[in-house]
């Protein structure tokens, strides 16, 4: 599940990770969004320290004009694409 640093992105997390318990899907992973520094990070490692974190996607403001424009984020010009690859090979 895509995660943000922030209180109501938290309780959705933990309300996904019930709800999918109760299909037996006891597998969840995370990946946070829109990471403006390394305390967003820290943030959500602290307030979902027994979630499996696949990586954290930064904060990009060329992420967020290719959605406002309907470009695909991989004909941006951002190292967003990287961690998605890393991300990727998590999986």
């Amino acid at each position: 599940m895509v995660v943000e640093p922030g209180r109501r992105s938290i309780d959705t997390a933990e309300h996904i990770r019930r709800l999918a318990a109760e299909i037996r899907l006891n597998h969840v992973a995370v990946v946070g969004n829109k990471i403006r520094s390394p305390r967003d990070e820290e943030f959500l490692r602290k307030h979902l320290p027994d979630f499996e974190f696949l990586g954290f996607l930064p904060y990009d403001d060329t992420l967020i004009e290719a959605d406002l424009s309907g470009t695909s984020p991989y004909d941006t010009a951002t190292t967003a694409k990287q961690v998605v690859a890393a991300i990727i090979d998590k999986l």
